[in-house]
């Protein structure tokens, strides 16, 4: 396949922003996130501003009228320095994925367009954003994308370019990583691409309008044809439950033996190591409602006992990292023994990966495994979450469940539920323990609470159904009520309430009642 034109490139922009998305909405999109980041610099400069002014009104008060200040020595800035000090703006994982993904688009534009157009990444002028666009078309729009009326000569230069019909999400990441490209290694920034009355280019070319009317564009044609994105269904306790039994199962081999077969004659994918390790990772995300990248990256120093008594064993988690608190400030997680519910029983679990393993407790807790369900020790690394990924459905499909609607996000999801739902646990306690700020986005929590995609609790028919309803009622929220919350009333509420609150009835609020409202 040749280069593609200039003309080609308007042809397949013009046909991908054929849709009525206005140019307006676009703008209006591109100025609020803009605008944001206008706004925090305007208010860090006026706060250093209104500084620097009140220091030189204290100088100017306390000093002599006729006192010659002092000349200032110049000093030289640590450029370098300061580069380094700025480079945990940025996960390093995000960094990776910014600095891959841009290596792709130029490998895209001198392979698929032509490497002349380099030089417009490189110096950014009116084509740079057509190339971004190009791109992203490439990876994410859709085949069908060709209307019925494009007339035959833009069908053929469209026709070069075959979309792959990636997700919409998967297009932000393309996009993001041009905007940090632009922003940060080219120092450009957050502005709006635009044309200076010298002739050159000034701004981000990812954040130019066009791209922000195309990517609207591609938004509301992925959301009309129904590929919109679907988070990942929680896991539920009884399914732990079912996975732990059928794990406990096997059996630990002897030497060098290789796993053996189930009843189809299949050979097993994971041994009995392999399993408990795996049945250690899905208590600590459910329990913790962790990511898994989060769990994997934990290591045996993270881990203190806190009692070692075996009917009341207790340990404390304490994580390095969290998306949400890469700043620091991680709050410690407590596990405690459960008898009741072996397969949440954290403590237990970690002390027979111990044991099966035959590992000194030092370095990663989840590491890889090899074909006869031997710890690899010669490269001491994590297991990787796609790995984790396709071991859960592995494990999944041993229990006769269909693991396409199951994630990495389904244990965080799960949990969640699980402390909702369950455990009776109020909105704040659950923030507080996830580690989520009480500034949180009510979307973002009810996402994590009720998804389409999760295993409904109750058939659409028993929504009305006075007999479906009892039922339910008797079986579940009444039992835990009789049993857990009213009996915490007897005890505690009640309690308080005699002793505490009508005490305080008496001699306050009802003498205030006599002497003053009455």
């Amino acid at each position: 396949m040749g280069p593609t034109t200039p003309a080609q490139l308007r042809a397949i922009m013009k046909e991908a922003t054929r849709d009525p998305a206005t140019a307006q909405e676009a703008k209006l999109d591109l100025v609020e996130s803009t605008e944001e980041v206008e706004t925090e610099i305007a208010e860090e400069n006026e706060n250093e501003g209104e500084k620097d002014e009140e220091e030189e009104n204290e100088e100017q008060d306390s000093g002599s009228e006729h006192q010659l200040p002092t000349p200032k020595k110049e000093a030289h800035v640590p450029r370098k320095m300061l580069q380094k000090a700025s480079e945990g703006a940025h996960a390093p994982s995000t960094l990776k994925n910014y600095k891959g993904q841009w290596k792709q688009f130029e490998t895209f534009v001198k392979n698929n367009l032509s490497p002349d157009y380099l030089k417009c990444l490189k110096q950014p002028d009116e084509r740079t954003p057509e190339l971004i666009m190009t791109w992203i078309y490439a990876a994410c729009d859709s085949p069908d994308m060709i209307s019925t009326d494009t007339d035959n000569a833009e069908k053929g230069e469209l026709s070069d370019l075959i979309p792959q019909d990636r997700t919409y999400s998967h297009a932000l990441k393309m996009r993001s990583a041009c905007s940090w490209h632009y922003g940060y290694r080219q120092k450009r920034g957050t502005d709006t691409f635009r044309h200076e009355r010298d002739g050159s280019w000034s701004g981000n070319p990812s954040l130019s309008l066009n791209v922000s009317i195309y990517m609207k564009s591609l938004q509301r044609r992925k959301h009309r044809a129904g590929k919109i994105a679907i988070s990942a269904r929680a896991i539920n306790e009884r399914d732990l439950q079912r996975m732990w039994e059928y794990n406990r199962q096997h059996r630990p081999v002897d030497g060098l033996q290789r796993l053996g077969t189930d009843h189809n004659g299949d050979r097993f994918w994971a041994g009995a190591k392999q399993r408990a390790m795996l049945q250690l990772a899905y208590a600590m995300a459910f329990l913790c409602l962790l990511r898994i990248d989060e769990v994997l990256r934990i290591e045996f120093h993270h881990i203190e006992i806190v009692n070692e008594d075996p009917n009341h064993p207790c340990i404390k988690l304490m994580l390095e990292f969290r998306k949400t608190h890469q700043d620091g400030d991680i709050k410690p997680f407590y596990l405690y023994g459960n008898k009741d519910e072996p397969w949440l029983d954290v403590p237990h679990l970690l002390a027979r990966w111990i044991v099966l393993s035959d590992l000194e407790p030092s370095g990663k807790v989840f590491r890889r495994f090899d074909a006869m369900d031997r710890v690899v020790t010669t490269n001491v690394l994590s297991m990787t979450p796609q790995t984790f990924l396709g071991n859960f459905r592995n494990n999944l499909a041993d229990i006769d469940v269909d693991s396409d609607p199951f994630g990495t996000h389904s244990f965080r999801r799960g949990g969640v539920q699980y402390f909702l739902t369950q455990k009776r646990w109020d909105i704040r306690k659950l923030c507080d323990w996830g580690g989520w700020s009480m500034e949180y986005d009510n979307v973002t929590i009810v996402r994590y609470i009720i998804n389409w995609n999760d295993k409904p609790t109750r058939m659409r028919e028993d929504f009305l159904n006075p007999d479906g309803q009892k039922e339910q009622d008797v079986e579940g929220w009444l039992e835990q009520d009789v049993e857990g919350w009213l009996e915490q009333d007897v005890e505690g509420w009640l309690e308080q309430d005699v002793e505490g609150w009508l005490e305080q009835d008496v001699e306050g609020w009802l003498e205030q009642d006599v002497e003053g409202w009455l």
